[in-house]
């Protein structure tokens, strides 16, 4: 896989794009009908496709060490859940991992809607 960050007035030219373009084609000529973007809702994922599918996680602990480890598990999941789904907490998050990162915040887009 290849991406790009970027989400500002020139993101669209991203050598990303171009390499799912490229990536893409290739699979389309190796006769390949469905392209797997991985896990998690992006903007750009929804560029290129017209199918989502949904993702269940399935836990099923055998042992009393199991059950804590999958209950703890469980929560980190919703917790990942609750961030992803709340655009302003997915957004702030995002900004959060690139200031970590070390990385310079993108300009504010005008129409988020």
């Amino acid at each position: 896989e290849f991406g790009a960050i970027a989400e500002d007035d020139l993101a669209f030219t991203s050598p990303g794009d171009f390499l799912f373009f490229d990536n893409i084609q290739e699979a389309c000529e190796l006769g390949y009908q469905v392209y797997d973007f991985s896990v998690g809702d992006e903007p750009y994922k929804r560029l290129w496709c017209d199918i989502a599918v949904q993702h269940f996680e399935v836990l099923a602990p055998l042992t009393l060490k199991g059950q804590a480890l999958a209950t703890g598990l469980r929560q980190g999941a919703r917790a990942k859940a609750f961030i992803k789904n709340n655009p302003t907490i997915w957004r702030l998050t995002k900004m959060l991992r690139r200031r970590a990162a070390g990385q310079a915040a993108p300009a504010p887009a005008g129409d988020d809607s």
